[in-house]
């Protein structure tokens, strides 16, 4: 996919971006929430979709087959982000799992993201082990950055999600 010259109405970021563990995290979140919202312009997901391989390199042929799929869902008008099509985010997922900003966006967002036991699983495939030690440390992220609110938030999510 040639992205010379391409202009980016929606993202952020663009085809000359450097992308950080942080950005990647966020352009992750991007797409995900473009699939969540309904109402949001197949423009928009695309631009963000297309975005996948210069974010990620190591994940090239996966992303052009992942776009590949979502081309076909929105065929069918069926933009819902399915635990199937989920599924296929989890290379994606696991590359940025240290990103405490994609834990908090799983954790806000695990009921449309599909069923707690689907979600739970997602998790312990990416924060195998101690979940709750996961949690904490990404706590202690935010804290360091300035968001002691963002501590609070977790215990009301995890409250919610058990």
């Amino acid at each position: 996919m040639n992205h010379q010259g391409a202009v980016f109405f929606y993202s952020p970021f663009s085809n000359r971006s450097r992308f950080c563990q942080r950005s990647r995290a966020l352009l992750l979140q991007f797409v995900l929430s473009s699939l969540l919202c309904p109402s949001r312009r197949p423009d928009e997901l695309f631009e963000h979709l297309s975005l996948l391989p210069i974010a990620f390199p190591e994940l090239g042929e996966t992303s052009y087959f992942l776009t590949k799929k979502i081309e076909r869902v929105l065929r069918r008008k069926s933009v819902r982000l399915s635990p199937q099509l989920l599924k296929e985010f989890k290379p994606f997922l696991i590359n940025c799992r240290e990103d405490e900003g994609l834990l908090l966006f799983v954790l806000r967002h695990w009921r449309n993201l599909g069923s707690q036991k689907s979600v739970s699983l997602l998790l312990e495939e990416l924060y195998p082990g101690d979940f709750v030690t996961s949690i904490w440390e990404a706590s202690q992220k935010f804290l360091q950055r300035g968001f002691p609110h963002i501590l609070e938030e977790f215990e009301i999510l995890m409250l919610q999600f058990q």
